[in-house]
This record gives structure tokens, C-alpha cells and sequence, in this order.
């Protein structure tokens, strides 16, 4: 009995050290964070442009969470926890970052407890959890606060599993049932998981040995139904919410066979940053032209993969190796989703298969030489917490995360382009236009015509702001809408009436519902000193919704931004005069 109570006494103290110390290890790469602020990508969206948000947690804002297919996506827990943190501190960036901090350090001791639970040794356990806490792939999807949703939905699958190891170790019907509760919340924090259900088997086969042969799947199948049925009903909501929003490129945009090849070469990419974790940047482009590159390097890593798995008898080895390739498949770019080719943040979950075959794999040589083990992991978690540290540097703004961009990949579009804004705003226009020349003419989109237009607007260079607005303007997309707006007020300045009246039509054409026009028109009428006018768009204007928030993107640095602003408090038609003129 005293032996007993020894072996309960050193696990606790196992434990318990064992989270105190990758708290520390968390704080140390990530406190930097205190001092980030929110980024010009989706965190106005999510965050400080979003009503719903702003107005913090009310039970009108839970419904709103739960019927909303905002940003693409359909997840309600993270709105929730996102109104809370506005209820509790407002919208101070430092504040959200450390509450994602938190979170993040709550996901890496609850995978320690889970490895701990299955080695049954600290070492091995301490590893793939210290992984987890400060790899600098994972800087992503905790210094960037719209990734909040994997932070949840890690935290929530956490509890998931450690509900199914109760089901499965003693058949309880409560943990099954909290085990199903779980899940449903991480799949509304983040649809990522909707591969659970294929993972369960790997768990069957390779932790619980319940799956030894074929039939065996059918008899423990029954059970996985109803996560089947959440796992499917989350991805069908996500492909709705991503079709609504024209969120998903169509075959046309990017074949099938693009896809699959990016597809392969991402695979290869993310078993390389696992490895190497240099180069990182928050955004990577499409390459075309390294696609078949990676393709050959993917090919290479994974036969050496398969000689491996084929040649040992280390099932933890082979089943951490279809946790991660699994995991990842949702994410892997067969249903695009956005430019990137893959992304930093898509690593968070489906790593904990590689750092769980790696702290099985390390048992024994651990076991034999515990003090040089402790010692090199001591020193490899610093060395990660160094690079992570560095890396959550360059989430500080949006200066610095576009600087990382494009130091990274110099031809980035995206990225250069928000630096020439960012420059452009600043009035520093040569400056803007060095910018802008690094992308390749051939990967100019309505977008980059819009900066350009802007820029040339700036410098009174009004045929080329006409020929870059005339560009920016093709399609029908909200960005059409702006650029017919901004080329109206360019013709007013040119008294080119007839003009800047056919540019206004063609905005409110396009999208009717922004009205993006009514500043331009109300500049018109008092060009022109035209009172009736005046006093009609004043009506209009009253009976007119502001601009939804869902519009600050395209409108950060429109040159339209600060009249609609004016009018907005405007509440007669001469005080709008008064204000306009100012």
C-alpha cells in the first residue's frame, strides 16, 4: 500500500511540474504578444469592424452567432468567446492576445496529460507536448487573433477524447454522451475536425488494439454514428456558408489537377517545416512553377515514409503518421479556399500526430539516458521558444506581418500591394509605386489597380488614375462598385459632369445596397450649388444604412472613406455642406 501511494504521489508531482514548466515555456515564446495589434486580415471582420462583436455578449448576439454565416464560415462558439472577451476587456488587442496565450498553454498541458496517460513516462510525454507549445509553425494560429477558432476547437477536442478514452475503457454512457458534446462544440469553433470519426478507427487500431481485422470495424461501427452524423452536418453547413460567400474557387479558377498537385507538394511542405521551421511567413502564395518541385520532393519524403512504416513493427509510428496525413486532408487544398497554397495555420491539430509518434518512438532511448534526454530537450525547447519568439514578432501590425510577406516571398501580391497602400496613405508615392512593381504585370488583379489609381490620384496624375480606375472597375464585385465611386469624384474634379453621373449610376448598379455614391453626389450638388439636389440626397441619406462592416476591407484608405464618415453625422443638408468643405 505505502508503494501504491508513492507511485500516485510521483505521477501527480510528474504532472504537475510537467505543466508548470510548459506554461513557462508558452510564456516565454508568446508573451511578446501583450504588445501585437490587430491585423488588416479578417480581424476587422472578426473583430473591431464587426457590430455584432463590438456590442459584446447579449442574447441577441448569441443568436445572431448561431444564424450567421459571417466570414465564410459557420462558427458560433467562436463569436461567443470573441463577444466575451469584448464584454470583459473591450477591444484592447493586448488583452484578446493573452486570452489566446492562455488557451494555447490549456491545449499543450492537456495533450501532456493525454501522452502521459498512454507512455506512461514524462519524458517521452514532455516532448511531444513541448512541441505543441512553442513550434514555431503553431505562431499562426496563436498570435494571430482570428485564429481563435483553433485554439477552441484543439481545446474542445482535447476534451473529446479524454471523454472517449472513458467510454471506451468503461463503457459509461455519460462519457459518451459528454464525449458527443464535445466534439459538436469543436466543430462550432471550427469545422476542421470533420475527419473524428475516420480518426476513431485509427485509435481503435493503433492505442485500444479493438480493431484487429475487418469485422471488427462493423462491430465497433455503430458507436461512431452520431459523430458521423455531427461531422457531416458541420461540413455541409461550412460548404454552404463558403458557397453563399463565393468563399470556394471554382474548378475553372483552379483544376482538379492543380489542385492535387498542391495538394501532394503541401504535404511535403509541412513535413519540411516540421523539420526545418525556417522561411515561415503567414500568408504563401501559389507557385505554378515550383508546384511540380514539390510534387517530386512530397514523392521522395513520403517512400521514405512508407519504407519506414513498412519496415517497423512501431504501430504508434504508423498510426501518428495517419493522424497527421488525415487530419490534414480537409485542409490540403483539394476545395480551395482562399490564394494560399497552404498555410502555417492548418498545421495546429494534425502535428499532434507526428509529435505523438515522435515522443513514442523516443520512449525507450529516453528511458536509457534520462539526463542527456532532459538536457536536449531542455535546450531544443529553448531553441523553438527563440524562433517562435522571432516569429510572433512579425504579427506585431500590419506593417509587419505584410513586411514578413514579402520579405519572404518578394513577388507576393497581397503582401506588396498593403504596402504600397500603407505607403501611398503616408503620401510616400514613389515609394508606393516600387511596391507595386515587384508583382508581376501579369498578376495584377482589379485590386492592384485600385492601389494604383489611388497612387496616381494622389500625385494628380489623372489620365493614369482614370486608366487604373477604368481597370479596377471591371466585373461585378463590391471593388467595381468602389472604383466607379472614386472615378466619379475624380471626374468631378475635372467638371467632367455627364461622366462622373455615369460612374455613380454604375456604382449603385453594381451594388445598391452600399450606396457608395451618395458622398460623390452630395460633392456634386455643391459643385454645381445645386439646393434642390441637396436637400433630396439629405432625405436619402437619412433613410440610408451605414455601410456594412463586411465593406472596411475594400474601404480602408478609400478616398471616399472620410466623406461617408461626414455624412454619416451629418443632419442637414448645410451642415453637410460645412463639413464637406472642411
Amino acid at each position: 500500500m505505502p508503494g501504491f501511494q508513492s507511485n500516485r504521489s510521483a505521477q501527480f508531482n510528474a504532472r504537475f511540474y510537467g505543466a508548470a514548466a510548459l506554461f513557462c515555456f508558452v510564456v516565454l515564446a508568446y508573451f511578446r504578444m501583450r504588445e501585437n495589434l490587430f491585423v488588416a486580415i479578417d480581424d476587422p471582420g472578426y473583430l473591431w469592424a464587426n457590430p455584432h462583436v463590438r456590442q459584446g455578449l447579449s442574447w441577441a448576439n448569441i443568436q445572431w452567432a448561431f444564424t450567421s454565416f459571417d466570414m465564410n464560415n459557420w462558427h458560433p462558439l467562436t463569436w461567443i468567446s470573441f463577444m466575451l472577451d469584448v464584454s470583459l476587456y473591450g477591444m484592447k488587442p493586448g488583452a484578446h492576445h493573452m486570452v489566446g496565450l492562455i488557451l494555447h498553454a490549456l491545449n499543450c498541458i492537456l495533450f501532456y496529460f493525454c501522452l502521459y496517460h498512454l507512455i506512461g513516462r514524462w519524458r517521452p510525454a514532455f516532448l511531444g507536448a513541448l512541441l505543441l507549445a512553442v513550434h514555431p509553425i503553431h505562431v499562426e494560429s496563436v498570435a494571430w487573433a482570428s485564429e481563435r477558432k483553433d485554439l477552441l476547437s484543439l481545446f474542445f477536442l482535447f476534451l473529446t477524447l479524454i471523454q472517449w478514452d472513458r467510454w471506451v475503457q468503461n463503457r459509461r454512457i455519460s462519457a459518451y454522451m459528454l464525449s458527443l458534446l464535445w466534439y459538436a462544440c469543436s466543430l462550432m469553433s471550427k469545422p476542421t475536425m470533420v475527419t473524428l470519426p475516420v480518426l476513431f478507427l485509427v485509435l481503435d487500431m493503433v492505442i485500444y488494439g479493438r480493431i484487429t481485422k475487418l469485422p471488427d470495424v462493423w462491430r465497433t461501427g455503430p458507436e461512431k454514428g452520431p459523430f458521423w452524423l455531427l461531422a457531416f452536418g458541420s461540413g455541409w453547413l461550412t460548404l454552404l456558408a463558403q458557397s453563399q460567400n463565393q468563399g470556394i474557387q471554382s474548378i475553372a479558377d483552379f483544376s482538379l489537377v492543380e489542385r492535387m498537385v498542391n495538394a501532394w507538394s503541401a504535404y511535403g511542405a509541412y513535413l519540411q517545416h516540421f523539420v526545418l521551421p525556417f522561411g515561415l511567413a503567414p500568408q504563401v502564395p501559389i507557385q505554378p512553377e515550383k508546384l511540380m518541385l514539390g510534387a517530386l520532393v512530397s514523392l521522395i519524403i513520403f517512400s521514405v515514409l512508407v519504407w519506414l512504416i513498412l519496415n517497423t513493427k512501431n504501430r504508434y509510428l504508423v498510426g501518428g503518421l495517419a493522424w497527421w496525413a488525415i487530419a490534414l486532408l480537409p485542409v490540403a487544398g483539394l476545395i480551395k479556399v482562399g490564394e494560399q497554397a497552404w498555410a502555417d495555420r492548418y498545421a495546429y491539430i494534425p502535428f499532434l500526430g507526428l509529435y505523438t509518434a515522435l515522443a513514442f518512438c523516443l520512449k525507450k532511448p529516453m528511458a536509457k539516458h534520462p539526463s542527456l534526454a532532459t538536457a536536449v530537450m531542455v535546450a531544443m525547447g529553448l531553441f523553438l521558444c527563440f524562433l517562435t519568439f522571432r516569429q510572433v514578432g512579425h504579427w506585431r501590425d500590419s506593417q509587419t506581418y505584410t513586411e514578413r510577406i514579402a520579405a519572404v516571398y518578394p513577388g507576393h501580391r497581397v503582401a506588396n500591394g498593403s504596402l504600397a497602400n500603407l505607403a501611398r496613405q503616408r503620401g510616400e508615392f514613389e515609394k508606393a509605386k516600387g511596391y507595386l512593381s515587384l508583382i508581376p504585370s501579369d498578376n495584377w488583379t482589379p485590386e492592384t489597380h485600385l492601389i494604383m489609381a489611388r497612387i496616381a490620384y494622389g500625385q494628380k496624375d489623372w489620365p493614369m488614375a482614370e486608366s487604373a480606375y477604368l481597370e479596377a472597375a471591371r466585373g461585378l464585385t463590391p471593388l467595381s462598385a468602389i472604383a466607379n465611386a472614386e472615378l466619379g469624384n475624380l471626374y468631378l474634379r475635372q467638371q467632367k459632369w455627364v461622366e462622373a453621373e455615369q460612374c455613380f449610376i454604375e456604382a449603385d448598379r453594381y451594388y445598391p445596397e452600399f450606396q457608395l455614391s451618395l458622398a460623390g453626389r452630395f460633392q456634386m450638388a455643391m459643385l454645381r450649388k445645386d439646393q434642390a439636389l441637396l436637400l433630396k440626397l439629405n432625405q436619402r441619406l437619412k433613410s440610408t444604412p451605414p455601410v456594412p462592416y463586411l465593406m472596411v476591407g475594400f474601404l480602408q484608405g478609400s478616398l471616399l472613406m472620410q466623406e461617408w464618415v461626414l455624412l454619416r453625422k451629418a443632419s442637414g443638408p448645410f451642415r453637410v455642406l460645412s463639413l464637406s468643405g472642411t
